[in-house]
């Protein structure tokens, strides 16, 4: 294995608002969007877009109708001078339509950047974004964009970020999420903050965590550090990069504050820290450095203190293309170790180490409409795809941030393996009887499958069967092993 090697990180920005509905007659005032949020749009759709008077929120029936529930509008102004010269039939259109400078457009869910070009088609013309249409209306100085209904309207988790976090709940394009919410309404455990019972074990082997307000599932004590420099804290996160993985399997979830994690406190998150990073607290950092000592250091920790009636889950996401014996070999060793890692962010046909060693489940990412991620590294060897483009996590210091790669990816997966032996733990089970072949075996039993597009190249397609993470596939799978090895559950979840 190589000495250095580097995370699979790529910053982007977050760019998606939310709205609270008021209970008022139609038409009504949704919300008045705050600076941080005109920010956002800004920053989203760039000098494109330029900011006239109120922001304000209303709702239309009409368009209720045509877009389907909670539609908005919002007064925009958008300048012509903005839209690339290089298509006249644009600038034709944008000259017959505009109003003074002014106009809007219908936007259907998913749209995603700045109007690349118009186009009249049926009586209504369309904007080409990013390849693909979305149907258009023009009208003067009216935005209007979809967003979904309350999140307590719909029974789900009530943090206010919520319907950012499209791999928990995809209301814009749905089916293309991890289908936790009917875990969430069978084991309302895992929204409970003042949870007590059984908990898995969930080793961050990364930059370190810090202790976010919102991580009430990481244990500080048990945590440990094996890098020897003075930033060898193992809540010390400089990537940083190890808090918001962390947050994406465990922050607390129905605490009206911030995001929801998956597991939530059924999960004992421990952050080793095994490698280490410059930031300073402000602006980005996009990667982390880490030695073959201080991975095999925890490694052989592990394999010292996971019992053989013990069961545990590593999340790696970190790796690199050189094979090293020495890891092999202590992933082979650990037995009770669950060991889940990141393919890789090179957008390559072949996944990095340590993903790709046999007793490893490799894992790919995929955007918010199901298709391959635009980084991600994908071979025969990967074993199951979760989402990674633009995930909204915790940040230090109790801050929040939107990432994309295998990187988170990777901590959808190990949650859900936590999630399964929680689930045997709750139900009394004798944890030496369950192998960790039994843990992934089920993941993948309980994955839907699906054809994805691997293509590397604009030439000719290339298709793989392949699966995507379900969180509920995965824990009915596990629960038929659990009937097989003790056929008297218990009630006691």
């Amino acid at each position: 294995m190589k000495r250095v090697l580097q995370f699979f990180v790529i910053l982007v920005s977050s760019c998606f608002l939310a709205y609270s509905q008021t209970e008022t007659e139609a038409p009504k005032v949704i919300s008045t969007l705050t600076t941080e949020q005109v920010s956002e749009l800004s920053a989203r759709f760039g000098s494109l877009w330029s900011h006239v008077g109120t922001y304000e929120g209303l709702a239309d029936p009409a368009l209720a109708e045509y877009f389907g529930p909670g539609a908005y509008k919002i007064r925009r102004v958008i300048r012509d001078e903005n839209l690339p010269t290089a298509d006249p039939e644009a600038m034709s259109q944008l000259q017959e339509i505009k109003a003074d400078r002014k106009f809007g457009v219908f936007l259907r869910p998913g749209f995603d950047g700045p109007l690349v070009s118009i186009a009249k088609a049926g009586g209504r013309r369309l904007a080409k974004v990013s390849g693909k249409f979305a149907s258009v209306e023009v009208e003067p100085n009216n935005t209007y964009t979809t967003q979904s209904e309350p999140a307590s309207s719909a029974g789900l988790p009530d943090d206010p970020m919520f319907d950012r976090q499209y791999w928990l709940n995809n209301f814009r394009y749905p089916g293309f999420d991890i289908n936790i919410l009917p875990v969430w309404k069978k084991f309302p455990q895992l929204l409970d903050a003042s949870y007590k019972g059984p908990r898995a074990d969930l080793y961050m082997l990364d930059g370190g965590v810090y202790p976010h307000s919102e991580l009430g599932c990481l244990d500080i004590a048990a945590s440990k550090s094996f890098i020897r420099k003075a930033e060898g804290d193992a809540l010390n996160d400089r990537i940083p990069h190890g808090t918001h993985l962390g947050g994406i399997v465990c922050a607390e979830a129905n605490n009206e504050v911030g995001i929801a994690g998956i597991a939530g406190r059924t999960a004992r998150l421990i952050s080793f820290k095994i490698a280490e990073g410059s930031w300073n607290g402000s602006g980005p950092s996009t990667q982390g450095h880490l030695s073959d000592e201080a991975i095999l250091e925890a490694m052989y920790w592990l394999l010292a203190n996971v019992k053989s009636n013990q069961l545990a889950v590593v999340n790696a996401s970190w790796g690199g293309f050189a094979y090293g014996q020495s890891l092999h070999e202590a992933v082979r060793a650990n037995k009770r170790v669950v060991f889940v890692a990141a393919s890789g962010n090179n957008f390559t046909s072949q996944v990095h180490y340590p993903c790709a060693l046999p007793e490893v489940l490799c894992v790919s990412a995929l955007d918010q409409y199901g298709q391959l991620a635009a980084f991600a590294n994908y071979d025969d060897r990967v074993g199951i795809l979760a989402y990674g483009e633009t995930i909204l996590s915790l940040y230090p210091t109790n801050d929040y941030n939107s990432l994309r790669g295998t990187s988170q990816a990777t901590p959808e997966v190990a949650a859900t393996a936590a999630l399964l032996i929680w689930l045997a733990l709750s139900d009394g089970a004798d944890l030496s009887k369950i192998s960790r072949e039994m843990v992934i075996a089920a993941i993948k039993d309980g994955a839907k499958t699906m054809e994805l597009d691997v293509s590397r190249t604009s030439g000719e397609k290339e298709f793989a069967q392949t699966r995507r993470l379900d969180v509920a596939g995965a824990l009915a799978a596990f629960e038929k092993t659990l009937v097989k090895l003790q056929p008297q559950l218990s009630d006691s979840r």
